[in-house]
């Protein structure tokens, strides 16, 4: 995926469990084809165009700044899904405050994350390229189950928490920034004691108001 403002450019490769879909969840149709022969679709006024991975899930590349619009695992799904930044470029995922379903009501529809992962799936983030992802609505990255991050040059600013899942995160290498309105590194669902967080490596830094890393259950450092 080649992201471009309110633009995405689809480069088709072996995984195509994906819609490119609208702020309401309805697949829109593409806008026409580039000289290459990909398809691009373009998000109509005061909507959004966002990358929606289907149940079977898969390996995604991307690259490009995209304004307005998000990167979502539908929920129930038990798909593995791997979201690749690039090597050698530099990426930015951005949200609007109406991402947010806490604070706009009637937006029935919000993810709340510029990157939602929904119940049942396991999400990598990582390639070896640059990522920039600012959560102007609430959370940057969100995941209802395992989240593992490698490699990637991540830098993540957020109104709410940065980085978030439910159950367990994993963070095997990579270089970390993240700034947040609330808790940096988060592994938590609620009351229940099933939030763990493994480091195993990398080079992170937090500036949160709230909590720099927090578990629920276990926090293991080795890395």
């Amino acid at each position: 995926f080649v992201f471009d403002g309110s633009k995405i450019t689809v480069i088709e490769g072996t995984d195509t469990n994906y819609s490119i879909v609208n702020m309401a969840g309805d697949e829109i149709e593409a806008a026409g084809t580039d000289t290459d022969g990909n398809a691009y679709y373009i998000a109509a006024d005061s909507d959004v165009a966002a990358v929606e991975i289907a149940k079977k899930g898969g390996s995604y590349a991307f690259e490009g700044t995209a304004s307005d619009s998000s990167i979502s695992v539908k929920k129930d799904s038990t798909a593995k899904v791997s979201i690749l930044s690039v090597a050698g470029t530099t990426n930015t995922l951005t949200d609007n405050a109406y991402n947010n379903d806490d604070i706009y009501t009637d937006n029935s529809n919000a993810e709340n994350a510029v990157i939602k992962a929904k119940d049942g799936s396991d999400v990598t983030i990582g390639g070896t390229g640059k990522l920039i992802i600012n959560g102007n609505g609430k959370n940057g990255i969100k995941a209802a189950t395992n989240l593992t991050i490698e490699d990637v040059d991540l830098t993540v600013k957020s109104v709410n928490n940065a980085i978030a899942s439910d159950t367990e995160m994993t963070i095997k290498s990579g270089t970390i920034n993240v700034e947040s309105g609330n808790d940096g590194i988060k592994s938590c669902n609620g009351e229940a004691p099933i939030g763990s967080i493994t480091i195993e490596g990398g080079n992170i830094t937090v500036d949160s108001v709230g909590d720099c890393i927090v578990a629920t259950r276990t926090l293991t450092i080795s890395g």
